[in-house]
């Protein structure tokens, strides 16, 4: 508790506020300490949710690596799904290191991922069979959670701002 009277430290005997009698100085360093707690709690939350952020989409792209080859499909055998897996994954680490240019082109991944997924998802109802409707829902699904902690969490932009001040 303290009260709500400002006044000049030059005008008051000591550090001790003559209304509520507590010292000023304890207030200060009270006031910082929590401030310091709350920044910590901030940047805790947001690396917890930027980790989760990341095995979503890590598991993602196993699935998408894996899924193909358990169904024996020739694409699974691709050279270019490999390569975007890489880039994703790489992506991913400078995403969490606090590069600016990554997230912004892990945003537009993941956005087109959500797009090219619902419209296929679309198509596929009726017409498919249910392990690729599945398949396709569960991408979909990954892929909006993904967007949701990046463009949408104050702790993890906290988190990222601070890993990008951190990287100077």
């Amino acid at each position: 508790m303290h009260c709500n009277i400002a006044y000049h430290r030059a005008c008051l005997s000591g550090t001790v506020c003559p209304e509520c009698s507590q010292d000023m100085d304890e207030m200060d360093k009270n006031k910082a300490a929590r401030e310091k707690r709350a920044s910590e709690a901030q940047l805790h939350s947001g690396r917890r949710q930027m980790q989760i952020c990341l095995g979503i989409l890590w598991l993602l792209v196993a699935f998408n690596l894996i899924f193909p080859l358990l169904l024996r499909l020739p694409s699974g055998f691709a050279f270019g799904r490999w390569i975007g897996a890489i880039w994703l994954l790489g992506l991913s680490y400078w995403t969490y290191t606090g590069k600016v240019w990554a997230r912004i082109l892990l945003v537009i991944s993941v956005a087109l991922t959500i797009i090219a997924s619902a419209t296929a998802l679309y198509r596929m109802i009726g017409h498919s069979t249910a392990p690729a409707l599945i398949y396709t829902g569960v991408v979909l699904f990954s892929a909006i959670a993904v967007f949701g902690f990046l463009v949408c969490s104050p702790d993890v932009y906290y988190f990222l701002a601070a890993q990008k001040h951190r990287s100077k």
